[in-house]
């Protein structure tokens, strides 16, 4: 499944690390933010996949689909997907709830499962064949997937609103440090001591230096702590 993981991983890279504030914003409010984000979905995915990117994915009909279509198609059904997202809130009032997140993304992993291909020299016959695409969809779900994630939860519980630039990315700090202590740190002691600091020191000086950037609330802060450490073992136990 090497070609599958690589797909996933570059789909979280431009689902999340590459979709900044600004972009998540102009894609629902016009076309051409729309097609921005999207785009940056073929061009990750052709560096991720490239040393298969001419090679025959699928025969359906015994048509050949090699990684550049397959990817192509994979990009279309990424945007119809979006599009119907956006429209059904826009105009049916559907909530833009945690559900219809999840939702979103299971389908958006769904198109990449049945694109992928089976490759003939038994591609499908390793579950994790490489491990760098597995720690990288691990890094960015302890990081950027969870800001999101925990965004929707305290929108459908508290109302709020998207976390600014600011608070997001300190959020993504913390968890970077919690993630790569539990996963690169070979002492126990010294990951664990190291992970306490990257997330804590920077809530309490932010609150004892009265600094201007506003922290995660504390749900979102002891969520996204649980994922990036779960994220760390998993991949700990992996390596």
């Amino acid at each position: 499944m090497i070609i599958f993981w690589r797909l996933v991983f570059a789909h979280f890279l431009a689902d999340f690390t590459l979709q900044s504030n600004f972009i998540n914003d102009w894609k629902r409010s016009s076309q051409a933010g729309m097609f921005v984000h999207c785009m940056t979905h073929p061009v990750v995915s052709a560096i991720a996949i490239y040393p298969y990117l001419f090679d025959v994915w699928l025969k359906p009909l015994g048509i050949p689909i090699n990684g550049l279509a397959a990817i192509c198609f994979i990009t279309i059904f990424h945007y119809l997907e979006d599009i119907l997202r956006v429209h059904t809130i826009k105009k049916y009032n559907v909530p833009d709830s945690t559900l219809y997140f999840l939702w979103d993304q299971f389908a958006h992993l769904c198109i990449i499962f049945i694109f992928f291909g089976v490759r003939p020299d038994g591609d499908f016959q390793e579950i994790i064949p490489e491990l760098w695409p597995i720690i990288g969809v691990l890094a960015v779900a302890a990081t950027h997937f969870s800001v999101v994630l925990f965004y929707f939860i305290e929108k459908d519980f508290y109302d709020r609103s998207y976390p600014s630039g600011p608070e997001k990315y300190t959020a993504i700090i913390e968890r970077a440090i919690a993630f790569a202590s539990v996963l690169l740190v070979p002492d126990l002691r010294a990951a664990t001591a190291l992970m306490i600091v990257g997330l804590l020191v920077p809530r309490i000086a932010a609150v004892h230096f009265k600094a201007p950037v506003s922290m995660p609330p504390n749900l979102a802060w002891a969520g996204g702590a649980f994922i990036a450490i779960a994220a760390g073992v998993l991949g700990r136990i992996l390596l």
